[in-house]
């Protein structure tokens, strides 16, 4: 995804020449992508801390977590 976000970015130099119209289509696939990633990082660390906690959380010390559900 990041790998995406970058390309993006770096063809928004070249479409700037070409109307308005596709300038702000690229910036806003680009603003779209980089909330995407960061949409994806949040979940990722959401899903690894429900798994860390089901797996370790009764075994361990693990429950003083604060969970926001």
């Amino acid at each position: 995804m990041v790998c995406i976000g970058v390309a993006v970015l770096g063809k928004s130099d070249t479409t700037s020449r070409l109307s308005p119209d596709v300038v702000s289509m690229e910036r806003a696939l680009t603003l779209f992508m980089g909330i995407s990633v960061i949409v994806w990082a949040v979940v990722v660390v959401v899903v690894v801390h429900v798994v860390y906690v089901a797996m370790f959380g009764r075994i361990s010390t693990g429950q003083c977590c604060i969970h926001v559900y």
